[in-house]
Order: C-alpha cells, then structure tokens, then sequence
C-alpha cells in the first residue's frame, strides 16, 4: 500500500482477548491516540436450523460478533474519555431487520446483541463527547463471504444463485456461481423470488 508510518497492521485473531487488546494498545502506542474504532469483524459458521446448531457454532458467533467488539471497545475508550473525543462505529447487518434466512440464527442473534450494545454504549458515553453508531449492511463479495455463502446455501437446501439473490435483492451477487447451470443475473434472481417473498415476516 505504500502507507510508510500511516498505516500499521497488527495480526492476530478478533476472538482473541489479548489479541484485541494488542490492537488497541499498538495502536495507541504508534499514533498516540484513537479517534475512530470499527468493530467490523464478525461472521458464523456451522450453519444449521436452531434443533441442530452446535454450542460450538453459537459460542463461535457470539466471540466473532459480539465479544471482539467488547474487547476492543474497553481500552479504546479509556483513551477517548481521557480526550473527551471517540467515534465509534459498529458493523452490524440487515440480517437483523428481515432475519428471512434459516439457519443463520446465531449470527442474527449476536448482531441483534451488537445493536444493543450499541445502544447501551451510546448512552453512557454520549455526554463525554463520544459517539457510537452501528451501520447494518446487505452482503459484501468478500472470500469470507464466498466460502460462508456456499455453506449457507447448503444448510438451506438451494444453490449458491438464490442464496447470492436474497442475500442482495437489489444487486444479485455472483460469488456463489460456479456454472452456468447455477444460473446467473435475472435467472437466478427469478428463482429466489419466491423464496423471498415466502420467508418475508408480517411486521419486518
């Protein structure tokens, strides 16, 4: 990236405590200070309907999602109350509005909590100049989410193309697709159509 000193990239793991305590403390130690914190890791796996997800597969999801946003969020703002100044910003997801897919409950569930926290952190530290907002976006083509894509769809029993397509009605998603027998574009998008308008909650 040719960044020099204004950019740093600590490795390590987000479900990691003292991992994420690492970030925040180099962080701070290089610059001095942390202005704005994104919590934007976050994810699941083992997806499966409630009777049959593991408490590994939930466990996983609340430390992914949740507890790697309070890891990170006790030390940063400990240093933005010394200035009187943070911004803070969350990653949550639409998943939390429609929850229209199965097999994902862990995953809504836990952003669902992130929103709460978000809420609760908002208020106790408004008043000291520190803001804290959650964003909840649709799907983003990443590898992570080409990989949980697939596996998603699986456990839902459809192909990668419809999943990719209630994922991201406005803009169908190809990272799923692996041959044209899928089904791309508006065939793909046709075909999930139903599934969207079936799984559609009366008050969402």
């Amino acid at each position: 990236m040719n960044a020099g000193d204004a950019a740093i990239f600590p490795a390590g793991d987000v479900t990691n405590k003292q991992d994420v305590t690492h970030f925040v403390s180099h962080t701070i130690e290089h610059f001095g200070k942390i202005d704005i914190l994104g919590n934007n890791a976050g994810g699941s796996s083992g997806f499966a309907p409630v009777a049959e997800l593991t408490d590994e597969s939930w466990q996983a999801a609340a430390a992914w999602i949740l507890h790697s946003a309070f890891s990170a969020l006790g030390p940063a703002l400990k240093d933005m109350q010394a200035r009187g100044y943070g911004r803070i910003i969350n990653i949550s997801s639409i998943e939390v509005r429609l929850a229209n897919n199965t097999s994902i409950s862990h995953y809504i569930a836990f952003k669902h909590a992130l929103n709460g926290f978000t809420k609760a952190v908002a208020f106790e530290y408004g008043a000291q100049g520190i803001t804290c907002n959650a964003i909840s976006p649709g799907a983003v083509e990443t590898d992570l989410m080409r990989d949980a894509g697939r596996a998603a769809a699986e456990s839902m029993g459809i192909t990668c193309a419809q999943e990719a397509a209630m994922a991201s009605p406005l803009r169908p998603n190809q990272w799923c697709l692996t041959s044209p027998a899928e089904g791309e574009g508006e065939e793909a998008q046709a075909r999930a159509k139903p599934l969207r308008e079936e799984k559609q909650w009366p008050g969402y």
